[in-house]
């Protein structure tokens, strides 16, 4: 539930930045769309941690959870903000300011990086979410049409609902293979 949190602020920070090269308008309503997608990503999230907890009472895994780990997490985040810094050295974009354009690359390399270290579908599809994000503001600052910014709002919220599906359906097939 922590990362759909993460994404909602990640979203409200790429907003302020955003803030100056788009309308007020359509910033007003991609908060309000950021508000919808990190409410069913929250929801989604305390599902699955539902299961989870349900899974281990029933069934405790000898060796304790699973994962990554703390420190493999963070240098994999560290990783990501290097690579992210390096490419917005090598590749400056002109059209794009140089603080926007960091903030982009960062949250895409974030997104790719929590998409190839993820548990599970959620985890995956928010890394995927942060991928198409970074891309998004970097592509908003440049082009101001409302149709393209219209299409983006499709973009995001058919990919929220993709994620949402797919984690319930990972959530049943949990549920179909913890019970006899």
């Amino acid at each position: 539930r922590v990362s759909g949190l993460a994404l909602f602020l990640q979203y409200g920070l790429l907003g302020l930045l955003t803030l100056p090269y788009v309308y007020t308008a359509v910033a007003l309503a991609r908060g309000v769309l950021a508000v919808g997608i990190s409410m069913m990503l929250y929801l989604s999230a305390w599902r699955v941690q539902r299961q989870v907890r349900r899974r281990e009472r029933n069934a405790p895994s000898p060796l304790g959870r699973q994962g990554l780990g703390a420190l493999f997490n963070l240098s994999a985040l560290a990783l990501g903000g290097l690579l992210a810094y390096g490419v917005w050295s090598a590749y400056p974009l002109a059209l794009v300011p140089r603080p926007l354009a960091l903030a982009g690359y960062w949250v895409a390399a974030l997104g790719l990086v929590t998409a190839l270290i993820g548990e599970g579908p959620l985890r995956r599809g928010i890394g995927l979410i942060l991928i198409v994000s970074g891309c998004e503001s970097l592509y908003l600052a440049v082009e101001r049409g409302l149709l393209v910014i219209g299409l983006v709002g499709i973009l995001d919220v058919m990919l929220a609902l993709a994620l949402v599906y797919t984690t319930e359906m990972w959530i049943e097939a949990q549920q179909g293979v913890s019970t006899p």
